[in-house]
């Protein structure tokens, strides 16, 4: 009799584990199980396009490129003013933190609300807010994702005026009290102003963010319901921005995410490519992966800075005082990594000495002047030779025991229909003057935070 009774307690035992480790029956979400009583997914992971996937024909990767890169350049160039007894033109508007408007290629698809509404956000490391486009829209870009209809879902709650997420402005908001979507009184409006001028405005809320597939979801997620959007270029392609910043606002902060990677696939990654939170996969080759040690400024906390060391041309430095790649105590200087910019932006100083040494790496190739309208202004006619003239550049990082290297395709930019090809690195002008690294130079390039290591690894060639 006790044999029996023991047998029955382990196999109701056996089965209770069972049932723990099974996920979710029910795909969905509206029956999902709370985050906080359940582990994350034994993998979560979300789609992650590069923009030329939705484009499909339509993509030219130099057109449009150089059209967002421009539009971009445009309105940071907008505005002139004296710094250190110079005339520049840069815009007058800095916030705190410096928020780098998100314009990149790679955009995470997600499912938003109780209705299943699929979206298309920008994946972007430079900030924290979540934030898409809904109805009623008073002024916003056009977008092939459906219009969030917040009326329309059982998920959505604006937030209050009194709620504490109202009453920060650490994450570079500003917050008044409006009347809400549904006509009811005190609740959270919000604007946040880019370094760029571009804006977006509208209503803090909460709701469900769920996996594509449904077999997982987070509620009472923050962010952003925007009605009124200015001087975004989205090419209809996205509906707002997936913030991974290091700010209380950002994905990973809301759903405790200290590990996150993803790919740089470009647009000519092959096969599927996703956004992995926490339980990550294991690298096919760790051969030149470089471990780079990240933190924090407190005037751009939502940045994640890298210690960065210098250029190489050749096997040669590039004379650049180091005291521009580190933060100084007025909070300027250093080096970040931007899933939300698409090429490397360097002060101008910096940026003309880089392209000067380019240029002067190609001595039997003429620099000309290309028949279309770019801001790149390093650019040659390709050749048979000129390829392999390409000058090895080399980004180096802290403990600077070997390269980034980069091949000549994350170099220069080609225009084929031109053949004419430019030298991907452009100029920036604004307050912190902030050196970015942008994602045409990590193509192929995984990239794997750790928030609680405080590191970044980067694994070449790896997508």
């Amino acid at each position: 009799m006790a044999s029996n009774r023991l047998l029955a307690c382990y196999l109701i035992s056996f089965a209770f584990c069972i049932s723990l480790a099974s996920p979710p029956k029910s795909s969905n979400p509206k029956n999902a199980s709370s985050p906080s009583t359940i582990p994350y997914a034994a993998v979560t992971k979300f789609p992650l396009h590069h923009i030329s996937k939705l484009m499909g024909s339509k993509y030219n990767e130099f057109e449009f490129l150089t059209s967002t890169l421009m539009a971009t350049n445009e309105q940071y160039a907008s505005n002139p003013s004296v710094l250190d007894g110079k005339l520049e033109r840069r815009p007058k508007y800095f916030g705190t933190p410096f928020l780098l408007r998100p314009g990149g290629e790679y955009l995470v698809e997600v499912r938003i609300g109780s209705e299943d509404t699929r979206a298309h956000l920008v994946l972007d490391t430079g900030s924290n807010l979540i934030w898409w486009q809904c109805k009623p829209c008073e002024e916003c870009f056009g977008q092939q994702d459906e219009l969030y209809d917040p009326s329309l879902t059982t998920s959505n709650q604006e937030i209050d005026c009194i709620s504490p997420w109202c009453k920060t402005k650490k994450e570079g908001l500003s917050n008044v009290c409006v009347t809400g979507a549904r006509g009811e009184p005190n609740k959270c409006g919000y604007s946040q102003r880019y370094a760029d001028t571009s804006t977006t405005k509208g209503i803090l809320c909460r709701d469900y963010v769920s996996m594509v597939d449904f077999s997982y979801q987070w509620r009472n997620i923050v962010m952003g319901c925007a009605h009124t959007n200015r001087n975004f270029y989205a090419m209809e392609f996205f509906s707002g921005t997936l913030g991974f910043g290091s700010g209380n606002f950002s994905f990973p902060s809301q759903v405790n995410a200290t590990r996150y990677c993803f790919c740089l696939t470009g647009d000519s990654g092959r096969g599927d490519n996703f956004l992995y939170l926490q339980k990550l996969p294991t690298p096919i080759n760790e051969y030149g992966s470089l471990v780079v040690p990240i933190f924090q400024n407190q005037i751009a906390f939502n940045l994640h800075y890298v210690q960065f060391t210098g250029i190489s041309f050749d096997g040669k430095m590039i004379p650049i005082n180091p005291i521009r790649w580190r933060i100084n105590p007025q909070g300027k200087y250093g080096v970040i990594v931007d899933s939300g910019s698409a090429v490397s932006w360097f002060t101008p100083g910096i940026y003309g000495m880089i392209r000067n040494k380019f240029r002067e790496a190609l001595p039997d190739h003429k620099p000309v002047k290309p028949n279309f309208r770019t801001d790149f202004d390093t650019c040659y006619r390709v050749t048979e030779n000129f390829y392999r003239d390409v000058p090895k550049i080399n980004f180096y990082f802290a403990p600077r025991t070997k390269p980034f290297r980069l091949d000549y395709e994350q170099l220069v930019m080609t225009h084929k229909g031109e053949n004419v090809a430019c030298l991907a690195f452009l100029p920036r002008n604004h307050s912190l003057e902030i050196t970015t690294i942008g994602t045409y130079q990590l193509r192929g390039t995984r990239l794997d935070f750790d928030l609680s290591k405080k590191t970044l690894t980067l694994y070449p060639h790896e997508c």
